[in-house]
């Protein structure tokens, strides 16, 4: 009986081990993945200025940017009213105007590595 016992607690701590292990390499690939996760782009609404935040937040490398402040025009290319490009990004605010008055700003921003972000419209000026 006591073979019979020391056996199923080998047995057990064995399972217990592999288990453990299996926890470990899954919140390490975890971790890898959240860090590689981490880099994120911004483009915020449009300001009541009609000025708006722009960039990359948490990455680890430079790059080189382009960030935008737009006006959505129905049947015609959309009108650029500020930008501001460069390297080095993190985030810069884009100094907007009112372009050709009231009517539905956005910004954007486009890194040199082709990833993009665009923000919702809002009605400016």
């Amino acid at each position: 009986m006591e073979i019979f016992m020391r056996k199923i607690s080998q047995a057990l701590m064995t399972g217990v081990a592999a288990f453990s292990l299996v926890g470990v390499a899954a919140g390490v690939a975890m971790a890898d993945s959240s860090s590689a996760l981490a880099c994120t782009l911004r483009a915020d609404v449009p300001n009541s200025n009609n000025d708006a935040v722009v960039g990359r937040e948490g990455c680890s490398n430079t790059v080189d940017g382009e960030g935008r402040v737009r006006e959505d025009r129905n049947n015609w290319p959309d009108d650029t009213v500020g930008s501001i490009s460069g390297g080095g990004w993190g985030t810069k605010t884009v100094d907007g105007s009112c372009g050709n008055g009231r009517g539905s700003y956005y910004s954007d921003f486009k890194s040199s590595t082709g990833a993009s972000a665009a923000s919702s419209r809002a009605t400016r000026c």
